[in-house]
């Protein structure tokens, strides 16, 4: 049995609860197998996965995320956009960008330390 998984959560619902139920009453035909069909996200492997769903197809462009499983989010955060952004702003030369993109993580998210009263 096919269920476009994708095709829900573009309507905002979460598919996870309505695939674990076609999980649990494909029980009891032993035969049939589910299918999480037209992913969105790398993320849906492992939903699919966590409820035991026996199938799930994955287009090109979502295998190529598996080699980001376990990537630090800081260096992964500063990996593309921001990087970008800060390149592209100082080859605009219409703004004048100070900080270093190179700036540890922890600096970047830092909130003023409390003084005490």
């Amino acid at each position: 049995m096919s269920v476009f998984a994708g095709r829900i959560a573009d309507t905002g619902l979460d598919p996870v609860p309505l695939m674990a139920e076609a999980v649990r009453r494909l029980a009891a035909a032993p035969n049939t197998e589910l299918i999480w069909a037209s992913p969105r996200e790398l993320l849906n492997i492992f939903q699919a996965d966590a409820i035991g769903c026996h199938i799930i197809t994955v287009t090109n462009d979502i295998l190529q995320k598996l080699s980001l499983i376990g990537k630090d989010l800081g260096d992964y955060s500063l990996d593309k956009p921001v990087k970008l952004f800060y390149n592209d702003g100082r080859a605009s030369g219409i703004c004048a960008l100070e900080s270093s993109v190179e700036a540890p993580v922890s600096r970047l998210y830092e909130t003023p330390a409390r003084t005490a009263r």
